[in-house]
């Protein structure tokens, strides 16, 4: 949250509050000074355009009158369902804020039973969204879907996530890669991260995903421009920083830039070069939460986090979902079967 509740406390400086009184405005206030904030970034403003906006309109707004009309009103009846608005934010803003929390302190039961109920609703929504944009909406644009398997693994121990699809180390797919022969192809990448990325301007948190070399070939997808990841560019840790934009990130933040190639950006603060822009319409295999960039594995070390930093040589830290393409003639089942003898072999070696 950007510095709010200085603005705030500087302009009612003058209105000799008591101590909890003012950090209890302060706080109801800041929220929906970031609100606003949010919204007209969302609307296409720059980060000084909202701040400059946001703050005319907190000068514009006398502070004190408004909480003598948002004091008044609250010892007052809640206007009749249908009301007009009084035409004072702040006045309107905080009675509701108020009324609302003593409600749910009221009831804490209630309270409890109306988060899980929000929480559940809005997980099964985006459950179904997901699976309908996915597979409706927004169909692979890749070549010969239905030559592709996702390569997870299991908990052979009966466990309470036994059965459930977890994530390959990468040198378990390494192994299986070596030692497997359904797939023409195999390649590997990590779920969607948040990163911060640095261009000309500011910060900004996007997505990326950490992929092998061969995950667009294996794919059967084209760069819209320029040209994808390398088998040398993929061999050696920290070597190649090099990162393919999607094509919704090169239209969005970097607006369409014709010299987009060769143009270098920071994510979590190491420079990369960008050599390509991924296809129109391509959003990643996972569609609705798809990534803006991708880099290539040996990357890792400049992307993951500490704890997860030798993902490269530990097989006991699983960041990656497995793509295989099936060879002409073979069967899934006989892909599965040929994988099941592999992991057997690595839990015993």
């Amino acid at each position: 949250m950007l510095e709010w509740k200085q603005e705030i406390a500087k302009r009612l400086s003058a209105a000799n509050l008591r101590p909890e009184r003012e950090a209890e405005i302060i706080e109801e206030l800041s929220i929906h000074l970031q609100d606003r904030y949010d919204q007209l970034l969302s609307d296409g403003a720059t980060h000084q355009e909202a701040s400059r906006q946001v703050l005319a309109e907190l000068d514009s707004t006398d502070l004190q009158a408004e909480m003598r009309d948002a004091e008044n009103t609250v010892r007052q009846n809640l206007l009749p369902a249908g009301a007009a608005p009084t035409g004072r934010w702040l006045s309107d803003f905080l009675p509701d804020v108020r009324y609302a929390g003593r409600g749910l302190r009221k009831s804490p039961g209630f309270t409890a039973v109306a988060a899980l109920t929000l929480a559940l609703g809005i997980g099964a929504n985006t459950a179904v969204f997901t699976i309908i944009n996915t597979l409706l909406l927004n169909p692979l644009p890749v070549e010969k879907i239905s030559e592709l398997a996702a390569i997870n693994t299991t908990q052979a121990k009966l466990t309470t996530q036994s059965g459930e699809l977890q994530l390959v180390s990468f040198l378990n797919l390494k192994d299986f890669t070596e030692r497997t022969h359904s797939f023409s192809s195999l390649t590997a990448h990590s779920n969607p991260m948040t990163i911060t990325m640095t261009d000309t301007t500011e910060p900004h948190r996007i997505f990326l995903e950490v992929v092998t070399a061969n995950y667009f070939d294996t794919l059967g997808i084209h760069p819209f421009m320029g040209r994808f990841f390398l088998p040398s560019e993929d061999t050696t840790p920290g070597a190649a920083p090099v990162v393919v934009l999607g094509y919704a990130a090169w239209q969005g933040r970097f607006d369409g830039a014709p010299d987009i190639l060769g143009r270098t950006i920071k994510l979590n603060n190491t420079p990369f070069t960008i050599i390509g822009v991924g296809p129109k319409g391509f959003k990643g295999i996972y569609a609705i939460f798809g990534p803006d960039v991708w880099v290539p594995s040996m990357m890792s070390g400049q992307i993951f986090p500490a704890q997860q930093a030798n993902a490269l040589s530990d097989r006991a830290i699983p960041l990656f979902t497995g793509i295989g393409r099936l060879l002409p003639g073979v069967a899934l089942a006989q892909a599965r079967a040929e994988l099941d003898i592999v992991a057997a072999a690595l839990q015993k070696e």
